[in-house]
């Protein structure tokens, strides 16, 4: 009688998670934060490409990267040459088209989420080749960065895809960084510039932080996975100003990623 009652304990937990999943087991819960991706093996990224190819009659330049999706490993020759000319309007169906046939790879859900986010439709060449641009990707209003997509078209036809959305990310329930605090997680950070031929390397002190200006959505790379972490933006500046923008989790207060924003003569 004592083995079984220490036994069922388990059973009588999954049951409750079973009863409480939808406070338990919310995909918004701090537990599963951040969203991660796993990394493929050589095998399943040459099967997936192949995939891809296939479905696209080898007709798009566009290659994968390790996580499945479309990266920015891609080429951008022109095939051949063409008088066919398109309207704005048909640029942007044409690049709505592959996309969604092609969503598994870029993780676009449907055309309304595309359309909810910026468009950019660009004439290069007198309406035969056109460049359309999406992003950047937002998710519950926030911006993900290293989202832009671009997709090409020459003579009427897709002829390259570079880049790729995000899967759906983890928003915590609440911050466990707030903007106000945030400044101590980012004092002490190293930053290196070149200007010239000089290498320059500081660390960040309470007066060179400026405004914490916005909460994003970073993807990071940590080993083998990809995690879709929430953090804040943080201004950092070079005398009136801005040199930088790091990038902070709002859970972990880790800086994931230092963006510069000065130009520096060369």
């Amino acid at each position: 009688m004592r083995r079984f009652v220490k036994n069922i304990w388990p059973v009588v937990f999954i049951c409750f998670l079973i009863l409480q999943c939808d406070t338990v087991l919310s995909p918004e819960d701090n537990l599963f934060y951040p969203q991660k991706i796993r990394s493929l093996s050589s095998e399943e990224k040459i099967k997936l490409q192949k995939e891809f190819d296939e479905l696209n009659n080898y007709s798009i330049n566009a290659r994968l990267n390790k996580f499945g999706f479309i990266g920015k490993d891609t080429t951008f020759n022109i095939p051949g040459n063409s008088i066919t000319q398109l309207s704005s309007n048909e640029a942007l169906e044409l690049a709505l088209n592959a996309i969604l046939k092609n969503k598994k790879y870029i993780n676009i859900s449907d055309r309304d989420y595309v359309l909810s986010n910026n468009i950019n439709i660009r004439n290069i060449d007198n309406g035969v080749y056109w460049n359309v641009h999406f992003g950047p990707q937002k998710f519950k209003n926030l911006d993900v960065l290293f989202s832009d997509l671009d997709v090409y078209i020459y003579g009427g036809k897709v002829f390259s895809i570079y880049n790729s959305w995000y899967p759906d990310a983890i928003i915590p329930n609440e911050d466990k960084i707030d903007s106000a605090n945030v400044k101590k997680d980012v004092e002490g950070v190293s930053i290196s510039y070149i200007t010239g031929i000089i290498n320059v390397t500081f660390e960040v002190k309470e007066k060179d932080i400026g405004k914490t200006t916005q909460k994003v959505i970073v993807p990071y790379i940590n080993d083998d996975s990809l995690e879709l972490r929430v953090a804040w933006e943080v201004e950092i500046k070079l005398g009136d100003i801005i040199g930088w923008y790091v990038y902070v989790d709002t859970t972990t207060g880790e800086v994931l990623y230092k963006k510069q924003n000065a130009v520096f003569p060369s």
